[in-house]
């Protein structure tokens, strides 16, 4: 279904024939699903079209490609190594980052599961803090990088089998936006979790004042563009996903020292991007 170009990236060329796979809102099935704009492919020519749930606001691409080619353009594309070793550096600043949001909450010790583990920089982080680390990751290429130091199940997050709590933290640090069922991928997380445990999650921000930018600047900036429809099938604003988390068991929190933080941009409309989320007791 999927050649590989010659730098080892997917060949997207013909990719509009698999744009057919159609969804609705996970929460709010019943609702209306407005359509916002059409939104310009980045791989190849062609549009999609972006859709937002009349219930819950939720922010998503439908139709998309679907889930056996988007899944097979990632497993198998050679140059992601590459790509993350390219952008190691600001990977593990973001990395040192989520690792201080869990020990604010008080965990400093347990079994950490890194859903998109990459090439392991998040899991060099926590090991080196005192954690258990283990990952699950999709590309073959990377999970063979990180499992030369790391504990690594190559694979669907979806289709994984763990047992139930087994976990203390989870992370998913830029990987709920690409997943096409993301409410699914959640509940797995809060059923690995053990009750007190911690999620960890990382999405692109998304809001009012970043929608603008891309309306007013995107199509003449394309590195400002906030849509990558091919491979961010959703948009979380704050409201949005700590809806999808307390429908699975998770309630979202942050430490205190953030809490003014959190207040004001929650105030304002603004997304952060990093959520904390703790398993009900």
């Amino acid at each position: 279904m999927v050649g590989l170009l010659p730098d080892g990236r997917a060949d997207r060329r013909d990719q509009m024939r698999y744009a057919v796979e159609t969804v609705a809102c996970r929460l709010c099935p019943d609702s209306r699903q407005l359509t916002l704009r059409s939104v310009p492919a980045h791989y190849s020519s062609g549009e999609f079209q972006l859709r937002k749930c009349s219930g819950c606001g939720l922010v998503y691409v439908s139709p998309r490609l679907t889930t056996p080619y988007r899944n097979a353009c990632y497993r198998d594309e050679g140059h992601l190594v590459r790509w993350f070793l390219g952008s190691e550096e600001r990977t593990r600043l973001g990395a040192k980052a989520a690792l201080r949001s869990v020990q604010r909450t008080g965990l400093s010790a347990g079994m950490w599961l890194d859903i998109g583990c990459g090439i392991g920089t998040l899991l060099d982080e926590v090991s080196g803090a005192g954690f258990m680390a283990s990952g699950i990751e999709l590309n073959s290429s990377c999970a063979d990088y990180a499992m030369q130091r790391h504990s690594v199940i190559c694979g669907d997050a979806l289709e994984v089998e763990l047992d139930p709590g087994v976990c203390d933290v989870i992370s998913l640090t830029q990987v709920l936006e690409h997943v096409g069922e993301p409410l699914g991928l959640l509940r797995r997380v809060s059923q690995w979790l053990r009750p007190g445990g911690v999620a960890f999650i990382s999405v692109p921000p998304f809001d009012w004042a970043r929608a603008l930018l891309d309306t007013l600047a995107g199509a003449q900036v394309p590195s400002l563009r906030l849509f990558s429809p091919e491979d961010h099938l959703y948009y979380y604003r704050i409201g949005t996903l700590a809806k999808m988390l307390r429908a699975v068991g998770l309630e979202p929190t942050w430490p205190r020292s953030l809490t003014l933080v959190r207040r004001a941009q929650t105030q304002f409309g603004l997304s952060p991007g990093d959520f904390l989320a703790a398993k009900h007791g």
